[in-house]
């Protein structure tokens, strides 16, 4: 059963959340609730759902989560966890809200020149323009969502997460978004064993000449059903802006079953 939670983690990072949601649900049916494998299999779960948008069957997942982490005996791991796992469940809730069930074909040519553009920009205007994908229904996903969470937290905890102006400043938004899309372009352009990457590490002019990296976002992109063309573009532009190895250590995605198994 741990390895099945191992391997619906696998499964939500390469963007198969359906898959995830079966095998789960079945883990949960075989193991008790007061062991440490149904509390990973619950919080996987319920990072499926949200990411599904079915944020009314996450909720009760979520306040399981937060409810019954005793098995971190370390209060500052368990701590961790729960600020991360708040976190990551706000950052589902914004691909969620990202995904189309009818996306646009982009044209890398049009998205590469658009990004071009941004490149006057610095990051914390590139943040601004990611800021500007959100509108007043996501906004009130994420704060139901983390309204939610608080609740289900000790009363000494909830002080550890973002104050509501934090959590709602336009730099703030912008950087939750791009810390959701890092699950999506990560591993798109920063394997190391890719071509891409290799010729992006070392600064070969091809992989902007041939578009290889806006295009690659594309791909990453539309496989997420993620075609909004001011998403794609900012993302190219972070990618052109900081280069290979910043870009890659920025938008490193962290598993959650990481933070649940680290050790003091």
């Amino acid at each position: 059963m741990m390895n099945q939670n191992w391997l619906c983690e696998c499964a939500l990072e390469a963007g198969d959340a359906p898959f995830a949601i079966h095998r789960l649900e079945g883990v949960r049916q075989c193991v008790t609730s007061e062991t440490r494998t149904y509390l990973e299999a619950t919080t996987l779960l319920a990072i499926a759902y949200v990411r599904e948008g079915m944020i009314e069957k996450a909720k009760p997942l979520i306040t399981f989560v937060l409810g019954n982490s005793k098995n971190i005996t370390s209060e500052r791991r368990r701590q961790q966890f729960h600020k991360r796992f708040v976190l990551r469940i706000e950052e589902e809730g914004i691909l969620a809200f990202f995904r189309e069930e009818h996306g646009v074909d982009l044209d890398p040519d049009r998205v590469q020149k658009e990004a071009i553009k941004l490149l006057s920009v610095d990051e914390v205007g590139l943040l601004h323009q990611l800021a500007r994908c959100l509108d007043g229904n996501v906004i009130r996903l994420l704060a139901d969502l983390r309204e939610h969470s608080r609740k289900a937290l000790p009363l000494e905890e909830r002080k550890l997460l973002p104050g509501p102006a934090q959590s709602t400043s336009i730099s703030s938004a912008g950087e939750r978004i791009r810390q959701a899309l890092r699950r999506v372009t990560w591993r798109a352009l920063c394997d190391p064993n890719d071509e891409i990457n290799q010729a992006w590490t070392k600064g070969l002019s091809v992989v902007y000449d041939k578009k290889w990296i806006t295009s690659a976002v594309i791909a990453a992109c539309k496989s997420w059903q993620i075609t909004a063309t001011m998403i794609v573009t900012t993302l190219v532009a972070f990618a052109f802006k900081v280069g290979a190895n910043a870009f890659c250590e920025a938008f490193a995605p962290q598993g959650i079953m990481i933070s649940l198994n680290e050790k003091d």
